[in-house]
């Protein structure tokens, strides 16, 4: 609510309380970093690394195309994948995590939510 408002000191104290009682509340470090950079919405991260790399943010792409890190297709593909993302978040020492996924589907007739 505070930050689809341009409230961003508000929404830093909020996020701030919610830390306070939940120390691991990944949301609430995603509204603090949304409030330094004046990020309105969730949906605005979807060109993210670009404006997040002009505020002095190191972004680390865990997987840029639409192949898998999963090496070659069978049993476990899926473990092997997320086997891999993590491998790749550890080794980059990061402050803190964002999971964006954009899935890709093959199929014309099949489709997300429209936008609300």
């Amino acid at each position: 609510m505070f930050l689809e408002d341009g409230e961003w000191n508000s929404a830093n104290e909020y996020c701030e309380k919610v830390l306070d009682i939940e120390p691991k509340c990944a949301k609430a470090y995603l509204g603090k970093m949304m409030a330094d950079l004046k990020i309105g919405t969730e949906d605005a991260l979807k060109d993210s690394k670009t404006f997040l790399e002009k505020n002095c943010v190191n972004v680390v792409m865990t997987r840029t195309g639409v192949g898998g890190l999963y090496g070659f297709l069978s049993k476990g593909f899926k473990r092997r994948d997320m086997q891999k993302r993590k491998e790749i978040i550890n080794s980059s020492q990061g402050d803190l995590m964002v999971s964006i996924h954009i899935n890709k589907c093959p199929f014309p007739y099949r489709k997300g939510l429209p936008p609300q």
